[in-house]
Protein backbone atom coordinates (compact mmCIF):
# COMPACT_ATOMS: atom_id res chain seq x y z
CA UNK A 1 0.00 0.00 0.00
CA UNK A 2 2.88 2.35 0.80
CA UNK A 3 4.27 1.78 -2.70
CA UNK A 4 0.90 2.56 -4.30
CA UNK A 5 0.55 5.75 -2.30
CA UNK A 6 4.09 6.78 -3.34
CA UNK A 7 3.22 6.23 -7.02
CA UNK A 8 0.09 8.36 -6.67
CA UNK A 9 2.04 11.16 -4.98
CA UNK A 10 4.61 11.06 -7.79
CA UNK A 11 1.88 11.53 -10.39
CA UNK A 12 0.34 14.54 -8.64
CA UNK A 13 3.67 16.12 -7.74
CA UNK A 14 5.14 15.78 -11.23
CA UNK A 15 4.61 18.38 -13.95
CA UNK A 16 3.27 17.42 -17.38
CA UNK A 17 1.25 14.52 -16.00
CA UNK A 18 -2.21 15.90 -16.79
CA UNK A 19 -3.45 12.72 -18.43
CA UNK A 20 -2.43 10.50 -15.52
CA UNK A 21 -3.83 13.01 -13.04
CA UNK A 22 -7.22 12.97 -14.76
CA UNK A 23 -7.30 9.18 -14.72
CA UNK A 24 -6.07 8.95 -11.12
CA UNK A 25 -8.61 11.50 -9.91
CA UNK A 26 -11.49 9.69 -11.61
CA UNK A 27 -10.41 6.39 -10.06
CA UNK A 28 -9.94 7.99 -6.63
CA UNK A 29 -13.43 9.52 -6.67
CA UNK A 30 -14.93 6.20 -7.76
CA UNK A 31 -13.22 4.31 -4.93
CA UNK A 32 -14.30 6.89 -2.34
CA UNK A 33 -17.89 6.67 -3.56
CA UNK A 34 -17.95 2.87 -3.57
CA UNK A 35 -16.40 2.57 -0.11
CA UNK A 36 -18.87 5.16 1.17
CA UNK A 37 -21.73 3.31 -0.49
CA UNK A 38 -20.82 0.02 1.20
CA UNK A 39 -20.45 1.70 4.57
CA UNK A 40 -23.78 3.52 4.31
CA UNK A 41 -25.62 0.40 3.14
CA UNK A 42 -24.21 -1.66 6.01
CA UNK A 43 -25.23 1.10 8.40
CA UNK A 44 -28.75 1.13 6.95
CA UNK A 45 -28.43 4.59 5.39
CA UNK A 46 -28.48 3.83 1.66
CA UNK A 47 -30.74 6.85 1.08
CA UNK A 48 -27.88 9.14 2.15
CA UNK A 49 -25.74 7.79 -0.69
CA UNK A 50 -28.56 8.36 -3.19
CA UNK A 51 -28.99 11.92 -1.92
CA UNK A 52 -25.24 12.54 -2.23
CA UNK A 53 -25.26 11.42 -5.86
CA UNK A 54 -28.11 13.81 -6.63
CA UNK A 55 -25.93 16.68 -5.40
CA UNK A 56 -22.92 15.61 -7.50
CA UNK A 57 -24.51 14.49 -10.77
CA UNK A 58 -26.05 16.86 -13.32
CA UNK A 59 -29.83 17.21 -13.25
CA UNK A 60 -31.77 17.90 -16.44
CA UNK A 61 -33.94 20.33 -14.45
CA UNK A 62 -32.59 23.89 -14.96
CA UNK A 63 -33.79 25.15 -11.56
CA UNK A 64 -31.81 22.43 -9.78
CA UNK A 65 -28.72 23.24 -11.86
CA UNK A 66 -29.02 26.92 -10.93
CA UNK A 67 -29.19 25.94 -7.26
CA UNK A 68 -26.27 23.51 -7.59
CA UNK A 69 -24.03 24.96 -10.36
CA UNK A 70 -21.02 22.89 -9.28
CA UNK A 71 -22.71 19.80 -10.77
CA UNK A 72 -21.85 21.13 -14.25
CA UNK A 73 -18.26 20.17 -13.32
CA UNK A 74 -18.58 17.40 -10.74
CA UNK A 75 -20.76 15.16 -12.90
CA UNK A 76 -17.89 14.26 -15.22
CA UNK A 77 -15.85 12.82 -12.37
CA UNK A 78 -18.67 10.65 -11.00
CA UNK A 79 -18.91 6.99 -11.98
CA UNK A 80 -21.10 4.48 -10.17
CA UNK A 81 -20.42 1.45 -12.37
CA UNK A 82 -17.00 -0.20 -12.67
CA UNK A 83 -17.16 -0.95 -16.40
CA UNK A 84 -18.33 2.60 -17.15
CA UNK A 85 -15.21 3.86 -15.39
CA UNK A 86 -12.88 1.33 -17.04
CA UNK A 87 -14.20 2.03 -20.54
CA UNK A 88 -13.86 5.79 -20.11
CA UNK A 89 -10.38 5.63 -18.59
CA UNK A 90 -9.02 3.23 -21.20
CA UNK A 91 -10.22 5.43 -24.06
CA UNK A 92 -9.00 8.55 -22.27
CA UNK A 93 -5.54 7.01 -21.93
CA UNK A 94 -5.27 5.60 -25.48
CA UNK A 95 -6.46 8.72 -27.26
CA UNK A 96 -5.16 11.15 -24.65
CA UNK A 97 -1.57 10.09 -25.39
CA UNK A 98 -2.05 11.10 -29.02
CA UNK A 99 -3.45 14.50 -28.03
CA UNK A 100 -0.75 15.05 -25.42
CA UNK A 101 2.04 14.33 -27.90
CA UNK A 102 0.62 16.72 -30.49
CA UNK A 103 -0.75 19.72 -28.57
CA UNK A 104 0.68 19.23 -25.09
CA UNK A 105 -0.37 18.32 -21.59
CA UNK A 106 -2.12 21.58 -20.68
CA UNK A 107 -4.38 21.57 -23.72
CA UNK A 108 -5.31 17.94 -23.14
CA UNK A 109 -6.66 18.84 -19.71
CA UNK A 110 -8.45 21.86 -21.19
CA UNK A 111 -10.01 19.64 -23.85
CA UNK A 112 -11.29 17.19 -21.24
CA UNK A 113 -12.95 19.96 -19.24
CA UNK A 114 -14.34 21.75 -22.30
CA UNK A 115 -15.74 18.45 -23.54
CA UNK A 116 -17.44 17.84 -20.21
CA UNK A 117 -18.98 21.31 -20.26
CA UNK A 118 -20.10 20.89 -23.87
CA UNK A 119 -21.71 17.59 -22.93
CA UNK A 120 -23.55 19.28 -20.06
CA UNK A 121 -24.80 22.02 -22.37
CA UNK A 122 -26.00 19.54 -25.01
CA UNK A 123 -27.72 17.46 -22.31
CA UNK A 124 -29.53 20.43 -20.79
CA UNK A 125 -30.59 21.88 -24.13
CA UNK A 126 -31.93 18.60 -25.51
CA UNK A 127 -33.69 17.57 -22.34
CA UNK A 128 -35.52 20.89 -22.10
CA UNK A 129 -36.28 21.73 -25.74
CA UNK A 130 -36.99 18.44 -27.58
CA UNK A 131 -40.45 17.09 -26.83
CA UNK A 132 -39.30 13.46 -27.06
CA UNK A 133 -36.80 13.97 -24.24
CA UNK A 134 -39.08 16.24 -22.20
CA UNK A 135 -41.67 13.45 -22.18
CA UNK A 136 -39.14 11.13 -20.56
CA UNK A 137 -39.10 13.35 -17.47
CA UNK A 138 -36.22 14.52 -15.22
CA UNK A 139 -32.89 12.81 -15.68
CA UNK A 140 -29.40 12.86 -14.19
CA UNK A 141 -26.06 12.75 -15.99
CA UNK A 142 -22.81 11.30 -14.69
CA UNK A 143 -19.50 10.04 -16.03
CA UNK A 144 -16.50 11.30 -17.98
CA UNK A 145 -17.84 10.19 -21.36
CA UNK A 146 -18.41 13.69 -22.79
CA UNK A 147 -14.84 14.73 -21.98
CA UNK A 148 -13.52 11.41 -23.28
CA UNK A 149 -15.47 11.76 -26.53
CA UNK A 150 -13.95 15.20 -26.97
CA UNK A 151 -10.48 13.68 -26.63
CA UNK A 152 -11.29 10.77 -28.96
CA UNK A 153 -12.71 12.95 -31.74
CA UNK A 154 -9.96 15.54 -31.39
CA UNK A 155 -7.32 12.81 -31.70
CA UNK A 156 -9.07 11.35 -34.76
CA UNK A 157 -9.28 14.83 -36.31
CA UNK A 158 -5.62 15.63 -35.70
CA UNK A 159 -4.23 12.18 -36.53
CA UNK A 160 -6.99 10.44 -38.55
CA UNK A 161 -4.73 7.76 -40.01
CA UNK A 162 -3.02 6.84 -36.74
CA UNK A 163 -3.48 3.08 -36.28
CA UNK A 164 -4.16 1.02 -33.17
CA UNK A 165 -4.38 -2.75 -32.83
CA UNK A 166 -7.81 -4.13 -31.94
CA UNK A 167 -8.51 -7.69 -30.92
CA UNK A 168 -9.91 -9.73 -33.87
CA UNK A 169 -9.77 -6.70 -36.20
CA UNK A 170 -6.04 -6.02 -36.28
CA UNK A 171 -4.74 -2.56 -37.22
CA UNK A 172 -7.53 0.03 -37.42
CA UNK A 173 -7.26 3.75 -38.12
CA UNK A 174 -8.61 5.82 -35.25
CA UNK A 175 -10.84 7.88 -37.54
CA UNK A 176 -12.99 4.77 -38.01
CA UNK A 177 -13.11 4.07 -34.28
CA UNK A 178 -14.21 7.62 -33.54
CA UNK A 179 -16.76 7.58 -36.38
CA UNK A 180 -18.25 4.30 -35.12
CA UNK A 181 -18.72 5.53 -31.55
CA UNK A 182 -20.14 8.90 -32.61
CA UNK A 183 -22.62 7.18 -34.93
CA UNK A 184 -23.54 4.65 -32.25
CA UNK A 185 -24.13 7.43 -29.73
CA UNK A 186 -26.42 9.19 -32.20
CA UNK A 187 -28.43 6.00 -32.72
CA UNK A 188 -28.68 5.47 -28.97
CA UNK A 189 -30.10 8.95 -28.30
CA UNK A 190 -33.53 7.29 -28.44
CA UNK A 191 -32.46 4.49 -26.11
CA UNK A 192 -32.47 4.05 -22.35
CA UNK A 193 -29.40 6.26 -21.85
CA UNK A 194 -30.55 9.08 -24.12
CA UNK A 195 -29.09 11.85 -21.93
CA UNK A 196 -25.68 10.23 -21.76
CA UNK A 197 -25.49 9.76 -25.51
CA UNK A 198 -26.52 13.36 -26.13
CA UNK A 199 -23.65 14.42 -23.86
CA UNK A 200 -21.32 12.19 -25.91
CA UNK A 201 -22.31 14.07 -29.06
CA UNK A 202 -21.82 17.44 -27.36
CA UNK A 203 -18.32 16.40 -26.33
CA UNK A 204 -17.60 15.04 -29.82
CA UNK A 205 -18.58 18.32 -31.50
CA UNK A 206 -16.41 20.27 -29.07
CA UNK A 207 -13.48 17.91 -29.73
CA UNK A 208 -13.76 18.44 -33.47
CA UNK A 209 -13.89 22.24 -33.15
CA UNK A 210 -11.01 22.24 -30.65
CA UNK A 211 -8.85 20.11 -32.94
CA UNK A 212 -9.62 22.28 -35.97
CA UNK A 213 -8.51 25.38 -34.08
CA UNK A 214 -5.33 23.64 -32.93
CA UNK A 215 -4.53 22.58 -36.50
CA UNK A 216 -5.07 26.13 -37.73
CA UNK A 217 -2.71 27.45 -35.07
CA UNK A 218 -0.12 24.85 -36.02
CA UNK A 219 -0.39 25.77 -39.69
CA UNK A 220 0.08 29.46 -38.87
CA UNK A 221 3.50 28.65 -37.47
Amino acid sequence: MKSIWFDIKMIFNSPNQGLKKLIAFNIFIFLVLMVGKVGLILAGHEQIFSALLEHLTLSSTPIIVLKEPWTVFTYFFIHIELFHLLFNMMFLFWFGIIIQDFIGNRRLVQLYFYGGLAGALAFLLAMNTVSFFIAKGPNFLNGASAGVFAVVVAAATIRPNYQVHLLLLGQVRIKYIAAFYVLWSFIETTGSNAGGNIAHLGGAILGFIFAQNCCLEADSW
